[in-house]
This record gives C-alpha cells, sequence and structure tokens, in this order.
C-alpha cells in the first residue's frame, strides 16, 4: 500500500469515535441488547448496519430492525428466535420488558 494510501486510511479510521459496547433498543416484548463488540469480532463492517454515507446511530422502529437484523441473522446462521434477543438479552443485560 502506498505511504499516502496509508496515512490517509489512519487518518479516517483515527477520525471515527469507538462504537459503544453495547446499544440498548427498546422494545414492546423487551429491550434488545446489540453488543457492537460480538458483531465487530465476527467482522461484520459498519455499513452492514449503518448502510453508505457518515456512520451515526441507526434509526431503528420494529420493522427496520426486524429486516435488517434478523435479515442479516438469517444469512449468516445467527439466532431469529424472538428470545434471542429480546427475553435471553433482557435476563443477561437487565434491560426492563414493555
Amino acid at each position: 500500500m502506498p505511504a499516502t494510501a496509508l496515512l490517509l486510511l489512519t487518518l479516517v479510521a483515527g477520525a471515527l469515535p469507538p462504537p459503544p459496547a453495547k446499544v440498548v433498543i427498546p422494545a414492546k416484548l423487551g429491550d434488545v441488547v446489540f453488543q457492537h463488540d460480538r458483531h465487530l469480532s465476527r467482522r461484520e463492517t459498519c455499513r452492514a448496519c449503518h448502510g453508505a454515507g457518515p456512520i451515526g446511530k441507526v434509526p431503528l422502529g420494529k420493522d427496520r430492525a426486524h429486516a435488517l437484523c434478523t435479515g442479516c441473522h438469517k444469512e449468516k446462521s445467527g439466532p431469529t428466535a424472538c428470545s434471542s434477543c429480546h427475553a435471553i438479552h433482557r435476563a443477561e443485560e437487565g434491560g426492563t420488558g414493555r
């Protein structure tokens, strides 16, 4: 890799703040705890969830979350049962049912 490209990559990578370790998404069935560190350790890209453009908070409602998250979980053999994201995380992470 040319030195200029390496420098640019280093500057761009350093410009993004580190992601939170986890994000709690309120849901009627029980809060969903999204584990950034687990997804990043599986080498998921930021763009897989955040899409093109600047990286920022992903606006999720029930339909978008189910399409994005469950769709990816089905494609990559991740958990797809409701209790995999809602009830289990609620008990383990201290979230609340709604």
